[in-house]
């Protein structure tokens, strides 16, 4: 259902190309893509070796499969990719499985994004649609104004979190650049 290449066209935005700035928890990325990120997945490449193609097969591997993004309408793919991609996997799904549950729907919220947790965020899509895209947005800020709350230091990045945010909501209203 949802569209991968415009999935990936957000992700590009919102991750730009090589950064290693030393106050980013991420530490050196390339498009996105952590140093730690590679590790974990077993490769051994830095990311300074990547290029786009590269980022975009991890991407789908790694972030678009397992958020099963073929099978979600696109404004909610949109919204639950690049929330794994900043927030990762399990910490996004559990937002999703709250949001669920919020609503009354009778998912567990463990992080894991299997057929239940799918069945419900069809249905729920089905009964409320663009609430729910406005709802995990707004719970995505509030990840952020927390992170900030904790760590004082990390207001460095507000405007550019506050950025990515817009850049989504300017791809949900079919706005994007």
């Amino acid at each position: 259902m949802a569209d991968q290449e415009k999935i990936l066209r957000l992700i590009a935005l919102n991750e730009g190309g090589e950064v290693n700035a030393p106050a980013d928890r991420g530490g050196h990325t390339n498009f996105g893509i952590t140093a730690g990120f590679l590790r974990s997945i077993g490769d051994p490449r830095s990311p300074s070796d990547l290029t786009w193609g590269d980022a975009k097969e991890l991407y789908t591997k790694h972030f678009l499969n397992p958020m099963h993004a073929a099978e979600l309408p696109d404004d909610l793919a949109l919204v639950l990719v690049d929330g794994a991609v900043n927030h990762g996997i399990g910490g996004m799904t559990k937002r999703l499985q709250e949001l669920l549950a919020d609503f009354g729907w009778d998912v567990q919220v463990d992080g894991g994004f299997g057929p239940a947790t799918l069945q419900a965020a069809l249905e729920c899509w089905e009964a409320l649609g663009q609430i729910m895209v406005g709802s995990l947005i707004e719970r995505r800020r509030n990840i952020y104004k927390a992170l900030i709350a904790k760590d004082p230091r990390q207001e460095k990045f507000h405007d550019g979190w506050w950025n990515r945010l817009v850049t989504l909501c300017n791809f949900v209203t079919g706005s994007e650049a």
